[in-house]
């Protein structure tokens, strides 16, 4: 181990277990970090989720060694350097989701020595390999085509402009022999160093304020109002940013109401009577409004007969809710855009038309 690597794992060693788990989770992406965040205690919750929002950016070669101490905690043994990248792959594979393990093991190739830049590219989305293509000259981007899948390197020569495709492709019709050794160094230093950028700014965009509103929306109301009201003694300034990027299930009662009938039509009555019993009196009455007499009638028998409602219950049908809510969003069914405030009078005159039959 070089000095330089012996002094990164010390001061790794000096990261509390708390932060190295939220970089983990960032690395995850929300999907699959919040069924993890789920088997946690709110104490648990709480202090990843204040870690989360101080971390702005992961470099790759931290991350390696947070996974190398997560993968031996998971298997009780020490880690063998002899291991490698395929050894990592393997454990991560074995214990997470795939959702889970590939955000981090792209970044841990990018640190791997026996990963070539090339071997990255297979690593990158189409738009991705596109921006670092165009940055380079004809030679070169010749030279990378040359290297890469013939499928995977078609669409890319089809998106160059016309004088840049005549050029490359003149380069590889005529590039016979074989690229020095030193020119294919080079250039794979290089894209490893645009690869890593890359994935760096991916990790930059996956922490902070927003990281945590997105994995409240989905953690329940108690750990939510419990980390909201801890970082609100602790950094005001920090809970209103985290607030301002949530939308939560009583925020539904801003809707449109073409919006809230199409909530209300997705989810069963029962788990909506389960999902209403805590929330307040706005939200019962905008989803009253935007069903039908009889299906309101329905819901509020099913919410007169519920009385002990165990929390986790409730905010297990709220988390179904909003599945349902995100579900249609992204459908582009729906949209989340408050609904604009009307007069009394204006009120008035539009309860007819948003009423259903």
């Amino acid at each position: 181990m070089s000095p330089a690597e012996q002094e990164l794992k010390n001061e790794l060693n000096r990261i509390s277990p708390a932060r190295k788990a939220a970089m983990l989770l960032i690395s995850m992406g929300v999907e699959a970090a919040t069924p993890i965040l789920k088997t946690m205690t709110e104490d648990e919750i709480e202090k990843v989720s204040k870690e989360i929002a101080t971390i702005d950016n992961i470099p790759p070669e931290v991350l390696h060694y947070v996974a190398e101490e997560y993968m031996a905690l998971t298997n009780e043994v020490k880690i063998d350097s002899s291991g490698g990248l395929n050894y990592a792959k393997k454990v991560l594979s074995s214990s997470l989701s795939d959702d889970a393990s590939m955000p981090i093991i792209k970044r841990l190739e990018v640190t791997d020595k026996n990963v070539t830049g090339f071997q990255l590219l297979n690593s990158l989305e189409e738009k991705q390999l596109l921006d670092i293509i165009e940055s380079e000259g004809p030679q070169t981007t010749a030279i990378i085509l040359a290297n890469m899948n013939d499928l995977q390197a078609a669409p890319i020569l089809a998106q160059l402009n016309s004088d840049l495709q005549q050029q490359v492709a003149f380069r590889l019709a005529d590039m016979e022999e074989e690229t020095s050794p030193e020119i294919l160094e080079d250039i794979e230093s290089v894209l490893k160093s645009k690869i890593g950028s890359i994935f760096s700014k991916e990790e930059k965009k996956g922490g902070g304020a927003s990281k945590v509103a997105k994995i409240l929306e989905n953690a329940g109301r108690s750990a939510e109002k419990n980390i909201l009201k801890a970082l609100e003694e602790k950094n005001p300034e920090l809970a209103k940013e985290v607030k301002s990027y949530m939308f939560t299930f009583d925020d539904i009662a801003t809707l449109k109401d073409l919006a809230v009938q199409k909530i209300v039509a997705e989810v069963d009555a029962k788990i909506m009577a389960i999902a209403l019993k805590t929330t307040t009196e706005e939200m019962k009455d905008k989803v009253v409004k935007n069903m039908s007499e009889r299906a309101a009638e329905m819901l509020q028998d099913e919410m007169q007969y519920l009385k002990d409602v165990p929390e986790k219950d409730v905010d297990d049908a709220q988390r179904k809710v909003m599945v349902a809510l995100r579900d249609l969003q992204e459908k582009n069914e729906i949209t989340l855009i408050p609904e604009e405030k009307t007069s009394a009078d204006d009120q008035g005159d539009k309860e007819d038309e948003s009423k259903i039959d």
